[in-house]
């Protein structure tokens, strides 16, 4: 490749196009025998004044040439955030205005997801200005995108009928990398509870040189601020009417999440900033305390919980001749099971306030705010006491609320019912759970509940191993002509029940099909029955009954026959680094316990069976018994426990040995010898 590929011809004279001659020379010294390491880092240094050299003055602030990157930051790195300010200007408690100005250097494909530039707003936030600038490696200015060139669309999130966001969109199509994308943004808030979180390190493998945050309030305006698993450099200014607070941070190296590990919301560095009084919707509200800040959604609330005449009679007419309270809420939560649907309207303030009661009896349907309100109503007017619940939904965001710092956390809202301390929890988003089923989705974490006197921070329930179990029976025969006949039932309950459950009520039989291909241990079968049982449809428990045919499960002649111990549920191999950095984490206490039987084939002997085991450990037990019946049948039953614990990163090596050995038990076969 000629010299002339790397120059370009500008109007101040020749510029080196220094990147791509370093990158080249890389990989020609790579090729030889010659040591690299010293070689890329002189020639780094002599390409960087060169450029330094050559390069004219830029007209932005930052130079984005990818060589000044530290080495430190592109270890396990997809992208470098080079340079970010979050500056937020209130004004008052319902008037602010968020400039963020952020530049990505994208090393590689991985960090594509940041060049699909989004900007989204509604009836309570403006985007005044919005532009883009896409440099290349060398830190040169190739493209600006002005605000009119993005697209504009209305948001659709799948599930609401109607939704006042709006959404700015622009994708950069470039594939040259190393690159550059700088975004610049002002939006306008008129009305909003919270100030933007500061989240300097914002997904894995990606690391960053320089990130700020900035904020300008009135020096009447109180905050309270909370730094997360870091100590950023901060700094206050004050004039006679204005207070400045600068929270700024350097060079922070990449993260990853790991296996069974804490999730990046648990490992990165974060600020939240609360307003201790906003406005929104017309409403003044406080984040003081937990208790100031439901009263906020109290007065929201207030006087929707107004039932239509009918509907009153429907509830006096299923529950009046009912005695016990635990019935009565069983009862109208089923009505609302089958006579509601979930559809989102957030139109306006509707994100925040729910539909009346009388709105959802009439359209059949609501969202999270109005379902769980129009519940409250039915079972107020049944004469049983209930809260409206707010919570951080989901899986990942089970450690989100920080409990002494009241603050909207919140992304969904659930019905909790005291019942004179037996305390009953509702999904009403849900046709099919059952009543007080709190799952991976909204189990074992803070709830705020909205009482009549304020908010109140409590917990939702977690379930131990005695409810979180797994109980199959498996009956295994093999017929004179080689066919092994599987009879698989398996009881799930607590945790477990949430694959099954969704397998009942949301695949087709071909998907359930593919779901179990997965999960059975043998090369080729029939699959003669599927079918699913709700034993009892109150509570979080279902059957899976299976016949399974396997053709030609044994030779004919064959002089010894193999059958694996465990058809279904052999312990996996997780692939853990050997640098972890992470503690082990175990979210749910787990039991399993399996049963086989087995009928000796006529014509056969035992020739060897695994011994019983048995293994202890701080995260578990693992035991196997195996039985050689008199009537012909064999029989063994494993059980293992997992126990739910965060575990020091120096424990690896143990719960590797541990998950080792039932892998080892797992794979075991008893022999039988033609006779």
């Amino acid at each position: 490749m000629s010299h002339q590929q790397y120059l370009y011809i500008t109007r101040n004279g020749y510029q080196v196009y220094a990147y791509q001659l370093f990158l080249t020379n890389i990989r020609n010294w790579k090729t030889s025998n010659v040591p690299t390491k010293p070689i890329i880092h002189i020639v780094k240094k002599l390409f960087f004044i060169l450029c330094i050299s050559l390069l004219p003055f830029a007209a932005h602030t930052q130079n984005y040439a990818a060589l000044l990157i530290p080495d430190s930051l592109l270890k396990q790195a997809n992208t470098v955030k080079r340079f970010e300010e979050i500056k937020v200007s209130v004004s008052g408690l319902n008037k602010a205005k968020v400039n963020r100005k952020v530049a990505y250097t994208i090393l590689n494909e991985y960090g594509n997801h940041f060049t699909k530039i989004r900007s989204f707003y509604d009836d309570f936030e403006k985007v005044n200005e919005l532009k883009v600038k896409l440099f290349d490696a060398n830190g040169k200015l190739i493209r600006s995108v002005k605000k009119s060139e993005f697209s504009d669309e209305s948001v659709y999130d799948g599930y609401s009928l109607a939704l006042s966001a709006r959404v700015k969109k622009y994708d950069v199509n470039f594939k040259q990398y190393p690159f550059t994308v700088e975004i610049e943004e002002e939006n306008e808030w008129k009305g909003f509870l919270r100030l933007p979180m500061w989240n300097p390190i914002e997904d894995q493998y990606l690391s960053v040189e320089e990130s700020s945050y900035i904020l300008e309030a009135p020096q009447d305006y109180a905050i309270h601020a909370k730094y997360n698993r870091f100590q950023p450099y901060f700094q206050i200014d004050s004039t006679s009417n204005k207070k400045r607070y600068t929270w700024s941070v350097k060079h922070l190296t990449s993260m990853q999440t790991e296996i069974y590990g804490p999730t990046l919301n648990e490992l990165a560095p974060s600020l939240v900033i609360v307003p201790q009084k906003f406005e929104y919707g017309n409403e003044i509200g406080s984040m003081q305390t937990w208790n100031d800040f439901g009263n906020y959604f109290l007065s929201l609330n207030k006087d929707r919980d107004q039932l239509p005449v009918n509907i009153k009679n429907t509830v006096h007419a299923l529950t009046d001749t009912v005695s016990e309270a635990k019935r009565k809420i069983e009862i109208l939560y089923s009505y609302l099971q089958k006579n509601t649907r979930y559809i989102s309207v957030q139109l306006g303030i509707g994100g925040l306030q729910p539909y009346t009661a009388s709105y959802v009896a009439e359209n059949k349907y609501g969202d999270c705010k109005a379902l769980s309100n129009f519940m409250v109503s039915l079972l107020k007017e049944a004469g049983i006491k209930s809260y409206y619940a707010l919570i951080a939904a989901g899986e990942e965001n089970a450690n989100k609320v920080i409990p002494d710092l009241p603050y909207d956390y919140f992304n969904h809202v659930i019905t909790c019912v005291p019942n004179d301390g037996d305390t009953m929890w509702l999904e009403c988003t849900s046709q099919t759970s059952p009543p007080n089923y709190m799952g991976t989705f909204t189990g074992n974490r803070n709830a705020l509940l909205i009482t009549d006197s304020g908010g109140r921070l409590v917990q939702t329930p977690s379930y131990s191993s005695l409810k979180n179990e797994q109980i199959r029976k498996v009956n295994a025969a093999i017929t004179n002509t080689g066919m092994l006949i599987l009879n698989v039932l398996t009881f799930f309950s607590g945790i477990n029940y949430e694959y099954p459950h969704s397998i009942m009520h949301q695949l087709n039989q071909t998907d359930k099909i593919e779901y179990l291909n997965a999960h059975v241990n043998l090369p080729t079968y029939t699959l003669n029955k599927c079918e699913y049982i709700l034993p009892q449809p109150n509570l979080p428990e279902i059957s899976e009954n299976l016949i399974i045919h396997c053709d030609n499960y044994v030779i004919a002649n064959s002089k010894r026959l193999f059958i694996a111990l465990n058809f279904f549920n052999k312990t996996s191999k997780n692939n853990f680094s050997t640098e972890r950095k992470t503690p082990i984490v175990i979210k749910y206490t787990t039991k399993n316990i399996d049963t086989l039987s087995f009928k000796i084939p006529d014509g056969y002997d035992i020739e060897s069976m695994p011994n019983a085991a048995h293994i202890e450990s701080e995260f578990g037990t693992y035991s196997l018994d195996i039985t050689n019946k008199k009537n012909g049948t064999i029989e063994l039953i494993r059980i293992s426990t997992l126990n739910a614990g965060t575990y020091k990163v120096t424990a690896l090596q143990s719960y590797k040995d541990f998950i080792n050995k039932q892998i080892k038990l797992d794979q075991s076969n008893i022999v039988f010898i033609k006779k």
